[in-house]
């Protein structure tokens, strides 16, 4: 993804990326968050490469309809830019360590019962084509059925490209995961070959470099698509969710899964079923 900044911290902001990225640390969104912050200097008409204390403080404000989490990951971002400035000689205004401190409280996760997930993957497989997702019905019954048994965060699944679905051997490569390590995450026989009859359907020249779960235009799912339609099925399945935050968020189907995950290169010495019942 390129980013363009146009303020006056623009090539500070770049610099600051591009440190990030050659350290390895994964920084799409705090890429893209940063271009609020570089509109928000052109907005104030700040004009010196400079971060003061009056700028810092004036971003870091509360706005309005904005949760606690969100303000103080903006802030977070900003601390690490200033302290980015200061180790290139640049004058930066660093926030105090407890300013921003995040005080949430400790997220306890959705374990869904069988029934529930019967009932979701239910109207998971009821899903039918649009003009604008013409093959939603395809997709969305393996990806949602992917993420459970396989344990995938949703990022990780909408990542997948035909070549790292690997049925013959029933595993999933997954590029670049925690701490920047590729992962193979075996597969119930089942949701192999589930993959096998919707990889006929969608890939059947089998282009490796393809989105496995490609969206319409031809790119990947946006991850808030993915959730959104969740929510959806939640609703249609009679289980409630309490809101932003609050769940059973999309998340917690990893929680609920009985997957295995090893390291990439180590051999897949055993399987657990992932999905049984009525919903494999």
């Amino acid at each position: 993804m390129v980013n363009t900044y146009t303020s006056i911290l623009a090539d500070v902001i770049t610099g600051f990326v591009w440190e990030r990225q050659a350290l390895e640390y994964a920084c799409r969104k705090q890429a893209v968050s940063l271009k609020r912050f570089d509109r928000f200097c052109i907005e104030v008409g700040h004009s010196q490469v400079c971060l003061s204390r009056d700028l810092a403080m004036r971003w870091a404000e509360k706005k309005s309809c904005e949760s606690d989490d969100a303000q103080s990951r903006r802030i977070s971002l900003v601390r690490m830019l200033a302290r980015y400035m200061v180790r290139s000689e640049y004058d930066a205004y660093i926030y105090p360590d407890h300013l921003g401190v995040r005080r949430s409280p400790t997220y306890e996760p959705y374990l869904f019962t069988e029934q529930e997930l019967a009932r979701v993957f239910d109207r998971v497989d009821r899903c039918l084509p649009m003009t604008n997702s013409p093959h939603r019905h395809l997709i969305f019954p393996v990806l949602y059925r992917m993420l459970y048994g396989c344990g995938l965060r949703v990022s990780e699944a909408l990542r997948l490209t035909v070549g790292d679905v690997n049925i013959e051997e029933g595993a999933l490569t997954i590029r670049n995961g925690k701490f920047h390590k590729d992962l193979l995450v075996p597969m119930s026989l089942s949701l192999a070959e589930r993959c096998r009859i919707y990889r006929e359907a969608m890939h059947p020249l089998r282009q490796a470099e393809r989105p496995f779960f490609p969206a319409a235009h031809g790119g990947r799912y946006s991850e808030r698509r993915i959730y959104d339609y969740f929510r959806r099925f939640l609703w249609e399945a009679g289980i409630s969710h309490g809101g932003r935050g609050k769940g059973p968020r999309l998340h917690d189907m990893r929680h609920s899964s009985k997957s295995l995950i090893i390291p990439s290169g180590v051999a897949r010495c055993c399987q657990k079923p992932a999905i049984t019942g009525e919903y494999s």
